[in-house]
């Protein structure tokens, strides 16, 4: 039975600053759908231009876990912590009937956060699938 907060598919934003030139460099963005398909773009500094695409896949039982513990970290969260580095990094919740939530990768309490949830998730659920080139 699907809810009014039932999540549909989840993209998280990596940007890079580039320091050489002082402006935003790669940039990753990640989506993730309920049906356990995964798709990463890299797009070419300073353009909306994709310059690689990698398609993989989870299960369909991680993605709930990964929408569980993103869930309960937002509703147990008690800081945000400000990153001073060259990465920027957020997530997009995208919920049934139109509801979208935007996190940033610091939003957690003492034990994790939003960034250290999705790069667990990555590391540990994610595989890549073999393209035919």
């Amino acid at each position: 039975m699907q809810t009014s907060n039932t999540i549909l598919k989840l993209v998280y934003k990596r940007e890079f600053f580039d320091i050489s030139v002082m402006k935003i460099g790669a940039r990753l963005v990640t989506t993730i759908n309920a049906d356990g398909t995964v798709v990463f773009k890299e797009y070419k500094p300073g353009s909306r231009k994709v310059e690689s695409v990698y398609n993989g896949k989870c299960t369909v039982a991680a993605f709930r876990l990964l929408c569980y513990r993103i869930e309960e970290c937002i509703s147990t969260a008690s800081r945000q912590d400000f990153y001073v580095d060259d990465c920027s990094e957020e997530l997009k919740i995208f919920h049934q009937f139109g509801r979208v939530q935007t996190m940033d990768r610091g939003l957690g309490n003492g034990e994790t956060d939003i960034g250290r949830i999705m790069h667990d998730f990555f590391e540990k659920d994610v595989i890549e699938e073999k393209s035919d080139d």
